[in-house]
């Protein structure tokens, strides 16, 4: 059987920084203390909750949790992995002391129930038999009702739903207490990421940048694998060019994965003609942005799937959030349009790329049909916004009348739009055309080198 004990003292005070007060994992600490604390009853303890689900995408994000809540509790945390945990079921809950207070985290297995989702990439979906799976489901009900009834013990597994654990764990007095486990706070993010590639190999583009850094490194790799695979891409890249690591290497890798290949072949027509339309993205993604955010990265770098590319300020999502308004929706299409609008200011319709914009009008065209069909706005023919006249949703598929209805309000607001944002880039013109040339020059622009281009022209005023 293989278990993991760990024992060391931390003040409950330590959480401030590594988890939200406000957090249900927060919470379930200090019931536990209090528990402790007021050497508590069978009720207490049940209150607590003597089984615990957690959930969470990440089985890494599961074990960061334990270890810091039995570090703080200052509790033993014994971890019994698969296939043990089923094999081994007498030998693990013989050998447990019921008298020290512990928490027994549960590896995930196709235990839990026909709807087992494993929440590591590692794991090996082991088979057991039929007759195997409710043999120790029933030896595990019992050991919780019944030896861990009044024993300081609290037996935790993780799930990626709720829904995956069987209905016969979800029950009251069994696994009746489900708690979410909270994304890192920016500070460790940042913290753990210079701790794996050393501090001494990053420029002060990354050390002066705590929160953008998290902030992207939060939203592009959400679990330990991907991350692991970018650090050491970013230590050879500091190794074979013999210099720090900068943010502009952490942006290329975020935006053009670590994968190794040849830079596909560009003539000077088609390099301009990229640089046109990724500019026009930037210019009016920066001007008719919420809070007027530049992007963190424009660049014409090509793969093997695109020409160029435009990241978003990862620190700006953070801060705008997801319930987005119409004025949101309507910029997040008017930066969609805007490379297709730049290509035909500067570069005559003529000359518009016939495939460079697919993804764009894609991405476009559904999120006008989604505003008009499922979110109850309308545009009339004066391309006026009408809140009265469309409150009657889709549910379910629409008719082909229905479907007709929503494609003509949809091409006029996209139309509009269209209009609205080669306005933008005609009244900003100066703007476009020396992102254009410094895209040009330097291959990509951080926020930092278009919010300097801008400065430079002296608006008075930002049109949008």
């Amino acid at each position: 059987m293989k278990t993991n004990i760990i024992k060391i003292s931390k003040s409950l005070k330590t959480l401030k920084s590594d988890i939200a007060e406000d957090s249900a994992i927060y919470n379930w600490i200090a019931d536990i203390k209090k528990a402790f604390l007021i050497n508590s009853n069978i009720t207490d303890w049940n209150l607590v909750g003597k089984a615990v689900v957690l959930e969470a995408q990440e089985e890494d994000d599961v074990h960061d949790t334990l270890d810091l809540v039995a570090k703080t509790l200052n509790i033993s945390l014994i971890k019994i992995e698969m296939p043990n945990l089923i094999n081994n079921f007498k030998d693990w809950s013989n050998n447990i002391s019921y008298v020290q207070p512990a928490i027994i985290y549960l590896e995930p297995g196709v235990w839990h129930g026909e709807e087992f989702k494993d929440t590591s990439e590692n794991s090996q979906y082991l088979e057991f038999e039929k007759e195997e799976l409710i043999e120790f489901r029933s030896n595990l009900i019992d050991l919780i009702r019944n030896k861990f009834r009044e024993k300081p013990l609290i037996m935790v597994t993780s799930v990626k739903e709720f829904t995956q654990l069987d209905t016969s764990f979800r029950c009251e007095g069994l696994f009746d207490r489900r708690i979410e486990v909270p994304k890192w706070a920016d500070e460790k993010i940042f913290n753990q990421f210079i701790s794996n590639i050393g501090k001494e190999k990053f420029s002060e583009s990354i050390l002066t940048n705590r929160t953008k850094v998290a902030a992207l490194i939060r939203a592009t790799y959400p679990d330990k694998r991907r991350r692991l695979l970018t650090e050491k891409a970013l230590k050879r890249v500091a190794w074979r060019e013999n210099r720090l690591i900068e943010y502009h290497d952490l942006l290329v890798f975020a935006t053009y994965g670590t994968g190794e290949f040849r830079i596909p072949a560009q003539t000077k027509s088609e390099r301009y003609r990229h640089a046109v339309h990724e500019a026009g993205h930037a210019v009016v993604e920066h001007l008719c942005s919420r809070d007027k955010t530049a992007p963190a990265l424009c660049s014409i770098l090509p793969s093997s799937d695109m020409h160029g590319v435009v990241v978003p300020d990862y620190d700006s999502i953070g801060r705008i959030g997801t319930d987005l308004s119409f004025l949101d929706i309507k910029n997040k299409i008017s930066a969609l349009l805007a490379g297709r609008a730049a290509e035909h200011l500067m570069l005559g319709f003529e000359e518009v790329s016939a495939n460079g914009a697919s993804r764009d009008l894609e991405h476009a065209s559904y999120l006008a049909k989604k505003i008009i069909a499922e979110n109850g706005f309308y545009l009339d023919k004066k391309n006026n916004i009408d809140l009265s006249k469309n409150l009657i949703v889709v549910m379910g598929k629409e008719s082909s009348r229905e479907k007709r209805r929503i494609d003509s309000i949809a091409r006029r607001f996209l139309e509009s739009i269209y209009k609205d944002t080669l306005k933008i880039l005609e009244k900003n013109k100066s703007y476009l055309e020396n992102v254009i040339n410094e895209l040009i020059k330097n291959n990509f622009l951080l926020a930092t080198d278009l919010i300097k281009i801008y400065e430079n022209q002296k608006p008075k005023r930002i049109v949008n």
